[in-house]
């Protein structure tokens, strides 16, 4: 009985010694894996709308004022994001200049694009960005003076730049960017040869865009 006695003290101290250090010892494996894992916080991809108010202008900035643009970010990496907006743009004219001189047109533009966005900086609330790629852009052109008058349409599949800088204003962003689409080459015939016509750029604008 007494040797019972002995052996179930003896069990118990030592079923309680090993606690502790079970115990210390899974503490230790926590804190080594905090510790491990500490500034390694992996980046997660999101999306962000935004909307946008610029100034744009034709190839010969005859037709020039208000845009206005719409589209998203999905940010992949702190430094690489793809975008993509849609952006209208429409402008009247109408000039008089002596009795019987007169110049009246119509421009529009519906352009669809999408970028590839590469950030100067790492940090993902300001920096220096430049993005590249293609627009399909939707081009009209109605002119009539004394002289002349065309009725000009076009759908095409053209190169898109922006390039700019954003920076926070409380949770969200705004940028300051330029953006253009082109070059576009064409050609026409007049009475005396075919005319060949190269326009550096289709479309320019100047403006802001809020990112939420």
């Amino acid at each position: 009985m007494k040797r019972s006695v002995l052996f179930l003290l003896l069990l118990f101290l030592t079923s309680t010694n090993s606690f502790p250090q079970h115990q210390q010892d899974t503490v230790k494996i926590m804190c080594e894996y905090s510790d491990n894992n500490r500034g390694h916080n992996v980046y997660r991809p999101s999306w962000h709308l935004y909307i946008g108010i610029h100034i744009s202008g034709d190839a010969e900035m005859f037709y020039v004022g208000p845009s206005f643009q719409a589209g998203a970010d999905y940010q992949i990496k702190k430094r690489i994001v793809l975008s993509g907006y849609i952006h209208y743009f429409t402008k009247k004219v109408i000039g008089a200049e002596y009795p019987g001189i007169f110049w009246k047109g119509k421009f529009k533009t519906f352009t669809g694009t999408f970028l590839f966005q590469g950030n100067i900086s790492k940090s993902p609330t300001k920096s220096f960005f430049l993005a590249g790629g293609v627009a399909l852009q939707r081009w009209r052109d109605k002119y009539s003076d004394n002289y002349d008058s065309w009725d000009d349409k076009r759908t095409t599949l053209i190169p898109a730049i922006r390039i700019g800088y954003f920076f926070p204003v409380d949770r969200y962003k705004i940028t300051i960017e330029l953006n253009g689409t082109g070059p576009y080459s064409y050609s026409y015939s007049n009475i005396i040869s075919t005319v060949s016509v190269l326009e550096i750029l289709t479309q320019l604008s100047l403006g802001m865009r809020f990112i939420f």
